[in-house]
């Protein structure tokens, strides 16, 4: 069947009646949507969580709170579906405008006034109708300004007749009736869809004026009706959108900075050494005529190899992508390169090869990602064609998009989990994405960039808490273990001055008074005055029972007495110690006191039953340096750097872990994997081993961008090669 037309429009939607100046400038207005929306419904879901979670702490009924509970967690499981139908669904509508050529597509649900009558409308539906409209109503009217400034300039655009507000393809109506319809997935009751819409009005809809703002600041200096309606007040932007817009700013800054001039530089080495290394190849005899390829050509050959790509002919290597590429041109595949090709495309052609190759070789990538990136060369190799700048900014739409996915590749690890909302499953989208409709048009790019990243930030984010609450628990393990083994230590040298204790002061300490100094030294410290109080304590509770014989100490005992059950009491109050057992011990300790104050022997234990009574067993154990393990191994164990990703060989198999978190008191270190779960606790010493057996692997500069690690490495390996110096 022949094809409508032949122009592609930037936006992804073939309309031959625009030009291409307003093909242009919609494509460059679609960018600006696409990058803000998600970035508007993230800042929403956050928000949500917490709103939520505060609703049903308040909630005056059980019911009321198990249905916020629930809520919530649906909306964390349905955020993803959500976010996507949304964003998605808002654009959709927006090609079909300019498709159309500017025809007005209202919203099939633009709310109850179009469904034929509110007789037909159920209570539910109703209610959120009305709040629906009760959102777009305001939102027209706070952005009239902006509005009618838009509304005239699309008009202008397509030379259609004048849009309204519910005809204007990105207008309150469209964007609150889409995200209706978007948490219409969401297993929710009325209220608390209500209290959603309410949220949406508050983090999404007060913000969109920023948008409006953008997209006629946009037209404005595109020419589009430059002197209409200029404003003077400018809307606010909302948090998450002045975030990325900083970064933005910072990565323009970077990219027309001295990053760029040294990625010239890089890239203007590594063809000086690709022209070295040619001219010291052996000739093949007398040089034979080879048909010269313009750039088009080469094009539309490479458009071809995409195709059998997208089909899962992934070709293995660079010398099979000049085979297809001569098969395609009619050429020798050994005349594929600077004998048919101009320099620069040559160069380009030989320099992505040199890249695919790097990562095929890269060990910080696992086997499958390489096998899946693999499939981006031809994609590269044309976007590097149509864009030369692709080797001088390091922040090229295409550059960005392989550094995101193979970042993301470097903590993933081959566990069958392949599913499409899996990591490997997004990667895997994206990539088919590129390789199936990539063209001519860069921004695809920056599009599929932004989609993955937005659920790699969301994945990351998730893995952090998780990462930090494993991290908290972990230390706070530890910080349980030393208070104990400082208590511990403590009673034991004070004890062993003693020949022998009595029954409630044995009990006291073992069951009571050990746990009052474990939470002091984890409150205040071992520094600390209360510290050293509540260890006088201790001291003063055994002098207290020792038999009194002198006046003069009968009398120090009963002035001391009154201060050391409060501060008994005191103690054992902040542990929230039972307080019948509380009158227990005292009624017992004071028959202890009755009988010292008399001179009356005491009964006791003897001190070693004692001390093995109260004290326990030392929970943290230093390990002692083995001499088994040679100094090199345990020097890099112990260089070893928390967030160093680290890939384990076990039982013929593979882990990847990331070290997050390394004891200064046990040198205990914890593993975590890409989802921020504990997976493995090593102490140093056995650390040190796995490096020894050669069982570990650190992914070494796994922060590092990809392209950058290549392009240097291309670097290095072509000096050795050819031997000779450049102009870097």
């Amino acid at each position: 069947m022949p094809k409508e037309d032949n122009i592609v429009s930037l936006t992804g939607v073939r309309n031959s009646s625009l030009g291409p100046q307003v093909r242009a400038i919609v494509a460059d207005s679609r960018a600006v949507i696409g990058q803000t929306l998600p970035v508007l419904v993230e800042g929403l879901f956050e928000q949500l969580d917490d709103a939520m979670y505060h609703l049903a702490e308040k909630s005056g009924s059980d019911a009321l709170q198990t249905s916020y509970f629930h809520t919530m967690r649906e909306l964390r499981k349905a955020k993803d579906a959500i976010s996507t139908r949304f964003s998605s669904q808002v654009l959709l509508h927006f090609d079909r405008f300019w498709s159309s050529g500017g025809t007005a597509q209202r919203s099939a649900s633009s709310g109850f006034a179009e469904s034929g009558g509110l007789e037909l409308v159920g209570e539910a539906q109703l209610e959120e109708s009305l709040a629906i409209s009760n959102i777009i109503s305001k939102a027209e009217n706070r952005y009239h300004r902006e509005l009618f400034a838009l509304n005239h300039r699309y008009s202008h655009l397509t030379g259609g007749d004048e849009l309204t507000s519910v005809d204007n393809p990105i207008g309150p109506a469209v964007l609150s009736n889409t995200f209706q319809e978007a948490i219409s997935v969401l297993d929710a009751d009325v209220p608390m869809k209500l209290v959603i819409f309410k949220l949406f009005d508050r983090h999404v809809i007060a913000y969109v004026g920023g948008l409006y703002d953008e997209l006629n600041d946009l037209l404005q200096k595109a020419g589009v009706l430059p002197k209409l309606n200029p404003m003077i007040k400018r809307n606010p932007v909302a948090p998450a959108v002045e975030k990325r817009q900083r970064v933005e700013a910072a990565d323009s800054a970077d990219d027309d900075g001295e990053v760029d001039q040294a990625q010239t530089r890089l890239f203007n080495s590594l063809t000086e050494l690709l022209a070295a290394q040619r001219a010291t190849m052996p000739s093949s005899g007398s040089p034979v005529a080879v048909r010269q390829v313009d750039q088009g050509e080469l094009l539309a050959a490479l458009n071809a190899v995409q195709q059998t790509v997208a089909g899962g002919q992934l070709p293995r290597s660079p010398e099979e992508v000049k085979e297809r590429l001569g098969q395609q041109l009619g050429l020798d595949p050994a005349a594929v390169g600077v004998h048919s090709l101009g320099t620069a495309d040559a160069d380009t052609l030989d320099v992505i090869s040199m890249l695919f190759d790097f990562l095929v070789e890269d060990r910080n990538l696992p086997d499958a990602m390489k096998v899946l990136l693999g499939r981006l060369q031809i994609p590269m190799l044309k976007a590097a064609i149509l864009d030369r700048s692709f080797f001088s900014k390091r922040h090229h739409p295409a550059r960005l998009l392989l550094n995101e996915l193979a970042q993301a590749a470097v903590g993933w690890s081959d566990d069958g989990e392949r599913g499409p909302d899996s990591l490997y499953g997004r990667m895997e989208a994206a990539v088919e994405r590129i390789t199936e409709e990539f063209d001519s048009d860069i921004s695809l790019f920056t599009e599929v960039e932004a989609e993955f990243k937005a659920f790699y930030k969301r994945e990351s984010h998730g893995a952090e808490l998780v990462e930090k609450r494993v991290c908290r628990v972990n230390e706070g393990k530890e910080q349980l273990a030393q208070a104990r083994k400082a208590v511990n230590a403590l009673m034991r040298d004070k004890l062993m001055m003693r020949e022998g204790v009595p029954v409630v002061v044995r009990n006291m300490l073992r069951d009571a008074w050990k746990d009052v100094m474990v939470l002091v030294y984890l409150k205040n410290g071992p520094d600390s005055a209360k510290w050293d109080a509540t260890a006088a304590l201790v001291d003063q509770l055994l002098w207290s029972v020792e038999p009194k014989r002198e006046p003069q100490e009968r009398k120090q005992l009963l002035d001391a007495i009154p201060s050391l059950l409060k501060g008994l009491r005191e103690g054992l109050n902040e542990i929230s110690f039972d307080q019948h057992r509380i009158a227990r011990l005292f009624k017992e300790l004071q028959e202890c006191h009755v009988a010292c104050l008399k001179a009356n022997p005491v009964a006791t234990l003897p001190i070693e039953q004692v001390k093995d009574d109260v004290v326990d067993e030392d929970t943290l154990i230093v390990e002692e340096p083995s001499e088994d393990i040679e100094e090199s191994a345990r020097q890099q164990a112990e260089s070893l750097d928390v967030g160093t990703w680290i890939e384990f060989q076990k039982d013929g198999g593979s882990q990847r872990l990331k070290l997050s978190w390394k004891s200064r008191v046990s040198n205990n270190c914890l593993f975590v994997n890409r989802k921020g779960v504990k997976a493995l606790e090593l102490t140093l010493q056995e650390l040190a081993q796995a490096f020894q057996d050669g069982s570990v692997m650190v992914l070494a500069e796994a922060g590092k961008p990809l392209m950058d690690r290549a392009m240097n490495a291309m670097l290095s390996s072509l000096k050795k090669h050819t031997g000779g110096s450049t102009s870097d």
